[in-house]
């Protein structure tokens, strides 16, 4: 437990300001800590840990927090995202619905010549040249 105004002895005009302590090292966790003079934070800190912390270090930015939850477990972040475009693809394939059935080859033929004769029906005459009609 850590209290401002204990820890650094603090003059009287210091303890009414919170003091604003950031880390230097970008690895490091907790990245900053506040310390309010005459309350107690708790910092749990494992054996042989080694926390910097500097009141002159810029403050990280407001992403830095996000970004390092999902820095620090970016092995889970990594599963769960092959596990969510896994399930994706999955309903994607099975949502195509019944397949089409095919056009019998004779269709096919009768829409193509239909196409044809349309063609033909609707075709502008071209400067110059003479239309024929198939007759010789």
């Amino acid at each position: 437990q850590l209290d401002a105004a204990a820890v650094f002895a603090l003059p009287t005009h210091a303890l009414s300001a919170d003091l604003n302590l950031h880390s230097p090292f970008e690895d490091q966790r907790p990245r900053s800590v506040r310390l309010r003079p005459g309350s107690e934070v708790q910092l749990h800190v494992p054996p042989f840990a080694v926390l910097v912390f500097d009141s002159a270090a810029p403050a990280p930015s407001p992403w830095a927090a996000y970004l390092d939850s999902i820095l620090d477990n970016k092995a889970l972040v990594f599963w769960t995202l092959v596990a969510l475009l896994a399930v994706g693809a999955w309903r994607r394939s099975s949502n195509q619905g019944p397949p089409v059935p095919p056009v019998p080859v004779e269709e096919l033929r009768r829409r193509r010549l239909d196409a044809l004769e349309r063609r033909c029906t609707n075709a502008v005459p071209v400067r110059g040249v003479e239309a024929t009609n198939g007759a010789t």
